[in-house]
């Protein structure tokens, strides 16, 4: 008697594109996981990346600015002796148009000078591009900062020399200057009591009446694919970045 073997028989057509329907819905779900989780980490990273540059710059206008007005030894000089006023024909950012001011600007940009000590190899007073007078007599540090909106990067250009970028990727700057109304006066309190436009700085003491400085920075929206939400006075997919400075060397702690 002849042993009993079964058909055999292969996979057909229909069962193989079957197959691979569902390996490619199963490769399509997994590719899908693998985007999505490499866009997550990018976006972590983009804004990881913003959190340090506004850090950086909150770091470089803070420290700089807070030192308007500042001279280094107030015993034998007066602040109208260690900064004189500059000439009617200084640019507008280097103008310091009364003696012992320590700060000049506009809605967009801002301009400090302070006096850096002779010697000071400790770098104890620093100008905005992170330089220290190591010379053997004492120097006056002028800092505009301003951006430059054609390449988004905020600059800074010490003592009439060019602007240097210090931090990319801001599209604009903001400026209000808080003001002592009283200043000058018997009833001066040596406080802020009002933010002021450049424009509005009244009179009555000018700018060595600013105490404090009120700056948003723009920043150009890192994330890409997602809009951010218009806030003012920054454009369309920028985000704002606002932070206060004390002027400690026109005499607010």
């Amino acid at each position: 008697m002849k042993p009993h073997f079964s058909k055999q028989r292969g996979l057909g057509l229909i069962e193989v594109l079957v197959g691979l329907a569902i390996a490619l819905f199963l490769l399509s779900g997994l590719a899908a996981i693998f985007v999505a989780m490499l866009q997550s980490s990018q976006t972590r990273s983009a804004l990881s990346d913003l959190q340090q540059r506004q850090l950086l710059a909150a770091t470089i206008l803070s420290k700089t600015i807070q030192q308007s007005g500042y001279y280094p030894d107030p015993v034998a000089q007066t602040a109208e002796q260690a900064l004189p006023a500059t000439p009617a024909s200084a640019p507008e950012t280097e103008r310091y148009t009364v003696a012992g001011q320590g700060l000049v600007g506009t809605d967009a940009t801002v301009s400090s000078r302070f006096v850096a000590p002779a010697n000071d190899n400790a770098q104890s007073v620093i100008n905005c591009l992170g330089g220290s007078n190591t010379t053997g007599a004492a120097v006056i540090y002028s800092n505009a900062f301003s951006v430059d909106a054609a390449n988004d990067a905020l600059e800074c250009a010490l003592d009439g020399a060019a602007p240097q970028p210090i931090v990319d990727g801001v599209a604009s700057m903001h400026l209000l200057y808080g003001v002592d109304t009283l200043f000058g006066t018997t009833n001066d309190p040596n406080s802020v009591n009002r933010f002021l436009t450049a424009a509005d700085v009244p009179a009555n003491g000018g700018w060595r009446a600013v105490k404090n400085v009120r700056i948003t920075l723009c920043f150009v929206n890192p994330v890409k694919g997602e809009q951010a939400p218009t806030v003012a006075p920054c454009a369309a997919n920028e985000l704002p970045f606002t932070f206060f400075v004390n002027l400690i060397g026109q005499g607010q702690t």
